[in-house]
């Protein structure tokens, strides 16, 4: 049987920690930025990011107005 993206994903992140301690720090570093308080970010980052969170949000909004909508025309 085919293994899914995430079965996929999971096998790769182990076999890199096998590998050492390295690729976790990297991997750490990468991932922390993700988490950064906006507070704590310059004032071009903050609007960097809340630029991109905004258009990322009305997508979100989108989808989701157009899955609510043909869900209602197929019942």
């Amino acid at each position: 049987m085919a293994k899914s993206h995430a079965q996929r994903q999971k096998e790769y992140c182990e076999r890199k920690k096998a590998e050492g301690s390295k690729w976790l720090e990297n991997e750490s570093k990468r991932t922390k930025k993700f988490y950064t308080k906006i507070g704590q970010l310059t004032k071009s980052e903050a609007k960097k990011r809340r630029q991109t969170l905004r258009i990322k949000q009305i997508d979100y909004r989108a989808r989701k107005r157009a899955a609510i909508h043909t869900a209602v025309e197929n019942e």
